[in-house]
């Protein structure tokens, strides 16, 4: 009788294999189709890294800790699926008879979704400027970053004087801003959705800043990704939207837009 139960609830349980795509679509459509999906299910079982633990607490009941290898480009999920990292045996064994999903970039962008806001409004955390100063190196994308120099530049042309921070974990600390690279999610959370305006060129960081229903600059490129099949513009303003937050697109430069652009947008904004 007590080996029914057992398998009867091994059948309510599920297993999502949560950080094995880029964090951005995991931030955007992975986590809230995941959330989605385990309405259905008793117990919930999130496998990621130990340090997004924050952004699946709201639903998963227990978790398995892993650090998850290979490629995560959803472009490259999408033409060969099978180089899609794998949720390791030994924790399929611990869950036998669960039901298991990894993502796919088909399940990223076809199923229903359920966002969830996160962070908790606190005056005390609140900056009239966050800063995502992106220096990522990943696929030979360098040129999506934005010089220190014009970040520099930029707030040099506000001309007007604000609490300013820089996030991010590959970042780069913008001189004269508070340094808070590397600070836990949860805490970053907080500030962002206690925040007047993130902004940066298109990143996982940004999208986190919208799930917090912060409003967000994003500078960009006009072109059709591959992973998504249509621009970043749609990709913010209406394939990956989580709330009614305002949501900026600034894609008349490419990834390179020279700091008055930025700074008169700011002003707009502020």
């Amino acid at each position: 009788m007590e080996k029914m139960e057992q398998d009867k609830d091994k059948i309510k349980t599920v297993i999502f294999g949560s950080d094995s795509i880029e964090f951005g679509w995991a931030v955007s459509t992975w986590i809230p189709a995941m959330r989605f999906a385990a309405r259905r299910f008793k117990r919930v079982v999130a496998v990621c890294n130990e340090r997004n633990r924050y952004l699946y607490e709201d639903f998963a009941t227990d978790f398995e800790f892993y650090e998850q290898k290979g490629k995560h480009d959803m472009w490259y999920v999408g033409r060969r699926p099978d180089i899609l990292p794998k949720v390791p045996k030994r924790i399929r064994r611990k869950y036998e008879g669960a039901t298991y999903y990894v993502p796919s970039r088909n399940k990223c962008l076809d199923w229903p979704r359920l966002y969830h806001r996160y962070g908790m409004p606190d005056p005390g955390k609140k900056y009239d400027l966050v800063i995502h100063a992106r220096a990522e190196t990943k696929y030979e994308q360098t040129d999506r970053n934005w010089p220190v120099e014009y970040y520099e530049m930029m707030l040099r042309l506000l001309d007007k004087p604000m609490r300013i921070c820089s996030i991010g974990t590959k970042a780069h600390h913008i001189p004269g801003t508070d340094d808070l690279r590397g600070i836990d999610l949860k805490s970053l959370c907080d500030i962002l959705t206690s925040s007047c305006l993130c902004i940066g060129p298109s990143s996982g960081p940004m999208h986190l800043a919208h799930a917090c229903a912060c409003p967000i600059l994003v500078w960009t490129d006009w072109k059709k990704q591959r992973a998504i099949k249509t621009t970043n513009r749609v990709r913010y303003l209406k394939l990956w939207r989580a709330n009614d937050s305002q949501v900026t697109i600034y894609d008349s430069e490419d990834w390179q837009p020279q700091p008055r652009s930025i700074a008169n947008k700011i002003k707009e904004l502020l």
